[in-house]
């Protein structure tokens, strides 16, 4: 079952296991980019998570990078003139806060599974604690 989201840089499902238990995944998704976060997608991510934790019989939450090169690289740079930069730079700031906020506040076990590449902020976030586990490979 897909979960509708705001950002078309973020895919996510609930996947039926045994019986009555699920698992959710976020897949974000732009792979061409490495799968840059834009302004919107950062924005759409806390969302995402709160609909993933309502999902009855949640037992993990999986994010992953589309493709096999990255997890993610980074901030959309192309929008640094737009969205980083003046009165929006607080906008920006806001909506990374809340994004990983979400992730580490969610009541449901999170998995970031690495694929590739990811830039080091993101890597410091996920393995100090905001997903629960971290799997690289």
């Amino acid at each position: 079952m897909k979960i509708k989201t705001q950002s078309p840089r973020i895919q996510a499902q609930v996947i039926p296991l045994e019986g009555t238990a699920t698992r959710g995944e976020i897949t974000f998704t732009y792979p061409e980019r490495h799968n840059i976060l834009d302004l919107e997608a950062w924005q759409t991510l806390p969302q995402v998570m709160a609909d993933m934790a309502q999902v009855k019989d949640m037992r993990l939450i999986t994010l992953r990078g589309s493709g096999d090169k990255s997890f993610v690289a980074g901030a959309d740079i192309t929008q640094f003139d737009s969205a980083f930069s003046g009165e929006a730079a607080g906008d920006y700031e806001q909506a990374t806060s809340e994004a990983f906020a979400a992730i580490a506040d969610c009541p449901v076990p999170t998995l970031a599974a690495i694929t590739g590449y990811c830039k080091f902020r993101f890597y410091v976030y996920f393995y100090s604690n905001i997903c629960k586990t971290v799997f690289c490979y």
